[in-house]
């Protein structure tokens, strides 16, 4: 552990608490994936009770967004699924990635798997899911979108996880699901925390 030591990080000033808090929250997320592993892979409750615990964030740190970035052999393909299949439009247009808001602080970002940090594969290790409150809306709408490939042909319920789901494909072979999540023992904290946003 880092003690007696104070940093600057992008002109902010980073203590050693906030060092201190950081470990207790890795410890903490290192402790819940090495439980859940040990249970039952279909034992989604005891992971979602878990999750229920808040991380320690350091002081004065925060995220204010996030940004999946999915690399694709055809960036503008891509691009043009995510906005006119999907109605996300572009907010950053890089040339080699653009980046899409799917919600306030979430976004999508195509990258140019020649260009980017990582290479194009074709086997893909990435489920992109995104959570709704009208997931019948959803469903009706990307049926009809012949760039998305559902892997069903409806919705369906998932009890363990207590939602409603759909998953598809996008033109790169990414999985994108799609969650409705309703009350069910476990769902408490995810659905008011949902419902703030």
């Amino acid at each position: 552990m880092v003690t007696g030591v104070t940093r600057r990080v992008n002109a902010h000033e980073l203590r050693v608490e906030d060092v201190e808090a950081s470990s207790r929250s890795r410890a903490f997320a290192g402790d819940l994936i090495g439980r859940f592993a040990r249970r039952d892979p279909g034992d989604f409750q005891a992971f979602k009770s878990s999750a229920r615990h808040r991380s320690v964030e350091p002081a004065r740190l925060g995220i204010k967004a996030t940004v999946l970035w999915l690399y694709s052999n055809d960036v503008k393909a891509m691009s043009r699924f995510y906005e006119d299949s999907m109605g996300f439009g572009v907010t950053v247009d890089q040339g080699w990635t653009l980046i899409h808001a799917t919600s306030p602080s979430g976004f999508i970002g195509p990258v140019d798997g020649a260009k980017g940090m990582h290479t194009w594969t074709q086997e893909k290790a990435v489920m992109v899911s995104l959570f709704t409150t009208d997931l019948e809306a959803w469903f009706a709408h990307l049926k009809n979108q012949s760039a998305f490939e559902l892997r069903e042909e409806g919705i369906v319920e998932e009890t363990r996880a207590g939602a409603w789901v759909f998953v598809g494909t996008d033109p790169d072979g990414y999985l994108i699901e799609f969650d409705e999540f309703f009350e069910a023992e476990g769902n408490e904290a995810l659905l008011a925390a949902l419902t703030k946003s």
